[in-house]
Parts: C-alpha cells; structure tokens; sequence
C-alpha cells in the first residue's frame, strides 16, 4: 500500500474512532488551532503554560499538581482517538507525535492540544514504544520544572493510554480485543520507560462482583483497569476525587465500578 493509501486508511480509522467515541472529536480537528511540533511540547515554554494554566483552570496552589493535571490532559487528548481508533478497527495509528500533526485545540490558551497520526505502525507495541519516546522528553522537562518524580508521571501517561482502549472495549462490546491493545501498548511504553510501569490487572464485572479476567474465560461483559495514577485535581479548591481515583477507598471505588457496569 502506497504511503498516501496508508494515510488514507488511518485516517478512516481515526473516523471511525471519533463516530464511535465523539468526545474525542475535537482531539483530531486540526483547524481548532495552529501546528506545532512533536519536540515544543517538550520546551520550557509549552510545559510552563500548561502548567501554570492548569493550575489556574483547577485551581491548585503547587505546580506539581499542575504538572500532573496536565499530563493527564495532554495524554488523553493526544493519545485516546489513536488507541480507540486500534480497538475498533484493523488499522495500527503510529503514536509517533513526529509523525503526524500535533496541533493547538484551545489557540492562546497553551493548555489543550490535538494529535491526528499521518502514519500506521507495525504493531501495537510499536506505537505504545513510540508514545514512551514521544512522552519521555516531555516528562523529563515536567520533572525539571516542577520538581516532580517521574514515576507517577509515567503512570499518568500508562492510564491514559489504557484507559480509553478499556472504554472502547465495553462500549461496543470489544472486551478481548480491548485486553490485546492495553496490553501490547503497555509493553511498548514500557520498553521506554525509565521507571517500572505499574502491572495491568484486568478484572470484570460479574455478578455485581469485581473479579480476575482469567485465560480461557468468556468475553467480559464488563472490563476494568485499575487506574494506578492520579490527575490531583482534588488539590483544587473547587474538585473532589473522581470516581476511579486509586485515593478513593477501595470500597467505594468498586462500588461505583458496579454501578457504572449496570448503564452497560
């Protein structure tokens, strides 16, 4: 397949992706704002912004929770449409942020940003390695600036790209395929991470129980990953906990696990 056809089937999947999932519409629409390149994100410059109005839009009182509010933005936006986009059709979106269209969604702002792939990559484990060494320089500089560790900012970045594969996977009863895409991602990022990436641990909605996804059982009904990472937005003076943050205690959290699985 010429490199143009290659173009053209991902962004029919990238399609299909945002029809599946329309919240993540604007993550793709490159006339939101103006391009920039894969290595900006990565400036003083971009990440001081963000941070800065992060703090502002949440308002949190340090810059490592603006660090960390985000990262976690900035993972979802740029990722999610691409992982969605694998969980639903054949096609591999390359998550090099090199190799498509980084892009302002929020022109002045610097807080929100777009990524349209222009390239398939050979496996899912390519494009999560990609992501890792796409996102690494990033971190490097959030670590630099805000004085942060860069282990919980890996885990943002590992739940952000697990994340919306499991919530394909329930919502158009893609489960399996959705347990192959968060692992083999997951294993590339790893191979670039400098830290140890917290372990995925599939578990299921059965019986109004949270339980073990096991080797030979049936296609869930209802996937869950634990999310290891926080987006510390309950520093702001205005926010709570989200419902699948690991600070929630656990009894809660799994409660509202089996009560999201009953919309399903």
């Amino acid at each position: 397949m010429s490199p143009t056809n290659v173009s053209h089937a991902v962004d029919r999947a990238i399609a299909r992706a945002v029809a599946g999932q329309p919240q993540y519409a604007p993550c793709v629409d490159e006339s939101l704002g103006a391009a920039l390149s894969a290595e900006m994100l990565a400036s003083d410059q971009v990440v001081r912004r963000g941070i800065a109005t992060g703090r502002q839009t949440y308002k949190l009182h340090e810059d490592r929770f603006g660090a960390h509010m985000w990262l976690f933005s900035l993972t979802w936006s740029v990722v999610a449409p691409s992982v969605v986009a694998m969980v639903l059709t054949e096609e591999i979106p390359d998550l090099d942020l090199s190799s498509g269209l980084v892009f302002q969604r929020d022109e002045g702002e610097g807080y929100w940003f777009g990524f349209r792939p222009g390239q398939r990559a050979e496996s899912y484990v390519a494009s999560g390695r990609h992501a890792g060494e796409s996102f690494a320089p990033i971190i490097a500089t959030l670590c630099r600036v805000a004085k942060v560790r860069p282990a919980p900012l890996w885990a943002v970045v590992a739940d952000g790209m697990v994340q919306p594969a499991v919530g394909a996977g329930n919502e158009h009863f893609e489960q399996d395929r959705a347990i192959a895409v968060a692992s083999e991602i997951h294993q590339g990022l790893q191979q670039v991470a400098d830290v140890r990436l917290p372990p995925l641990r599939f578990e299921q909605v059965c019986d109004d129980q949270v339980v073990p996804v096991r080797p030979g059982d049936v296609e869930p009904d209802y996937l869950v990953v634990h999310r290891s990472s926080c987006c510390m937005v309950f520093h702001g003076d205005d926010a709570g906990y989200c419902a699948p943050c690991p600070h929630v205690p656990k009894k809660k959290r799994i409660a509202g696990i089996i009560a999201a699985a009953s919309q399903y």
